[in-house]
């Protein structure tokens, strides 16, 4: 006689506030002679209408347009628009936006671009669920493993022959926790996209990247990212002498709904052997076995908030007093803006959750490594056969200074979710 297996489907709608600039981009650069600013405003020009509406300037378009990045040609179109005396820029314009924490554009030569469907930014669900799958994967178990998986390969001297097999090894850990593709433990999470905003709701932010430089003697230095050459990362003492990268980001303060739902199922005996996280010994068999699915999914993700909190905030202040007296303002506002992250974590209700959204980490090694540990930092040094510090883990922070005194991590929301109904599915196997 068949199995019988049942499950339903726990829906809900969800609304996500932005707490801190958000940016999830589209993997495109908007380059300098595609763009121009006037007062408070850039736009982003439309190189076809500016054609179209003044031919006598083909040659000229064409000569910008021919640069190979647009570095040299900063608001040339721009003034070929002011040279011919246009004063609605909008009419030549595929949209404007306003910039969210500075007013010198000196230093824009280029911006990433927000994620868009047919020209309106929205929130993907498969961020957010990306985001989940992320936190879910952050457990001192995981980090055990990742341990045992770092020691084993630190023998490999050639170091990309390394980091290649600790990728390789990390996803068959992922494999080993979530299960493959058709068994995976995100099949029970299903999150729509977010409701579309108008494009004109984007800002342009300046974003500083922050970097904490050990040595052998000495405090922790903190530096400030200002690009590359040869490879080779380069970093100043102060954030003034560095440009950072502008991105557009959604600004604080907005809000986006959407749908999710959440399965509950009831496997056979048989089935759970085909699904690693039902098994007990799996940290995440604790979210899937009681009535509430989501509700147990928030709270473990809230748990890792927590604790990444109080992680940040233990690194900054042993290392704050340290600095000169600019990155000592900077890092000491900083710690004041994680206090109020705190205080909006703990008042938290059961269907609320704090995370952050966006291209802050990666995947592999900020999930299962984890957060720094005494255990990890000698590990993973011998790994990496340099200098490791538990105070510089992870290397970089992605900060928005409004000034001195407001200081911002990007990327962080509020997501609240409102349960709706119950939908029943019944199957034979």
């Amino acid at each position: 006689m068949a199995n019988t297996v049942k499950s339903f489907w726990k829906t809900y709608r969800y609304e996500i506030e932005i707490i801190t600039p958000v940016h999830i981009g589209s993997g495109n650069k908007i380059k300098a002679f595609e763009f121009g600013y006037d007062k408070e405003r850039l736009y982003v020009l439309n190189v076809e209408k500016i054609a179209e509406e003044f031919p006598e300037l083909t040659d000229e378009i064409v000569q910008v347009l021919m640069e190979p990045d647009g570095s040299n040609n900063s608001n040339n179109l721009f003034a070929l628009l002011k040279r011919k005396g246009v004063s609605n820029f909008q009419k030549f314009s595929k949209y404007a936006i306003k910039a969210y924490n500075f007013r010198n554009y000196n230093g824009l030569r280029e911006f990433f671009e927000y994620i868009k469907t047919a020209g309106r930014p929205y929130i993907p669900g498969s961020s957010i669920k990306g985001c989940f799958m992320k936190e879910l994967a952050t457990f001192p178990a995981m980090q055990s493993r990742a341990i045992g998986i770092l020691q084993s390969l630190s023998k490999i001297q050639d170091p990309k022959e390394r980091s290649k097999k600790f990728e390789q090894e990390s996803k068959r850990l992922l494999v080993d926790t979530f299960g493959d593709p058709r068994h995976s433990f995100g099949k029970l999470l299903r999150i729509s996209d977010s409701t579309y905003l108008e494009v004109e709701a984007l800002q342009l932010a300046n974003v500083k990247i922050l970097g904490i430089n050990g040595s052998k003697n000495g405090p922790r230095q903190i530096a400030w990212f200002f690009g590359k050459r040869q490879g080779e990362s380069i970093y100043k003492n102060e954030p003034d002498q560095t440009n950072g990268v502008f991105c557009e980001v959604l600004p604080q303060g907005l809000r986006l709904q959407g749908y999710a739902s959440v399965l509950h199922i009831e496997p056979t005996n048989s089935e759970t052997q085909q699904y690693p996280w039902m098994r007990k010994e799996n940290h995440l068999n604790n979210l899937v076995s009681g009535n509430s699915v989501l509700l147990d999914i928030l709270n473990f993700i809230r748990s890792n908030v927590s604790n990444y909190l109080q992680t940040e905030k233990g690194i900054f202040k042993s290392i704050t007093p340290n600095q000169s007296p600019t990155n000592r303002m900077i890092l000491y506002n900083y710690l004041q803006f994680l206090e109020k992250i705190d205080k909006l974590q703990q008042n938290l209700k059961p269907n609320e959750v704090l995370v952050r959204l966006g291209a802050h980490t990666g995947f592999i090694t900020k999930s299962i490594l984890g957060y720094p540990s005494q255990n990890l930092i000698p590990v993973l040094k011998n790994f990496l056969k340099g200098t490791v510090h538990v105070n510089e883990f992870p290397k970089t922070r992605k900060l928005i200074l409004k000034d001195r005194n407001d200081v911002e991590q990007l990327g962080w929301v509020k997501i609240t979710f409102y349960e709706e109904k119950d939908v029943l599915n019944v199957s034979w196997h």
